[in-house]
């Protein structure tokens, strides 16, 4: 089978006029090749449907339903932690990925985060009155908004020894470096931090 380069050069010469002989000389084709493509054209190609691809996820697919059919309230985490001590060894974005579309086939009509009314979602000023009257009734006086959530969150894993990189993935960035300021230096991670002079006997 030729390549559809060499078809559009069959087809062109035999557009300029040559002969059947002349185009297998030139494109290296024998003629009865030649002769073939000139009669049949140039076609579509036709391809099948494409058979869905295997992903690291499907084994635990049907537990991983089973789970939040019983449990609507399981957190992904909570999940990730589940499925890798049965053996997963995929990544977390795999999984988000995966209950992401469970969640349009599942339930397709609503929100996952309602709003008043429940037909829409919910709206920043909303959240901003939850994140406000959680923290009054936490008894935290200090500034802080929902963004704040965000450099706790990243702080505390990088105080856990988490992989900048994943850090990075969690919280959406393209640039490692955007990661590194967000982030701020948590504190434990500079006392656990050894000297390379330490090292030295």
């Amino acid at each position: 089978m030729i390549k559809l380069r060499e078809m559009m050069m069959i087809l062109d010469l035999h557009r300029q006029g040559l002969s059947v002989s002349a185009i297998a000389r030139q494109a290296g084709i024998d003629r009865k090749t030649v002769r073939k493509y000139i009669e049949r054209g140039l076609e579509a190609p036709v391809y099948g449907p494409r058979k869905p691809r295997a992903t690291v996820i499907d084994p635990f697919a049907a537990y991983l339903r089973e789970r939040v059919q019983t449990y609507p309230g399981l957190t992904a985490r909570r999940l990730f932690r589940e499925i890798r001590d049965l053996g997963y060894s995929g990544g977390y974005t795999a999984l988000t990925d995966f209950l992401r579309d469970y969640w349009r086939e599942a339930r397709p009509q609503g929100w996952l985060f309602p709003g008043k009314p429940k037909i829409s979602p919910i709206s920043p000023r909303q959240l901003n009155r939850t994140f406000t009257a959680a923290k009054s009734l936490a008894g935290i006086a200090k500034p802080a908004t929902l963004h704040t959530l965000r450099h706790y969150f990243a702080t505390h894993l990088l105080e856990a020894n988490t992989d900048v990189r994943v850090i990075q993935v969690l919280l959406g960035h393209a640039k490692l470096t955007t990661t590194a300021r967000y982030t701020h230096v948590a504190t434990k991670t500079i006392r656990d931090t050894v000297s390379p002079f330490e090292t030295l006997k």
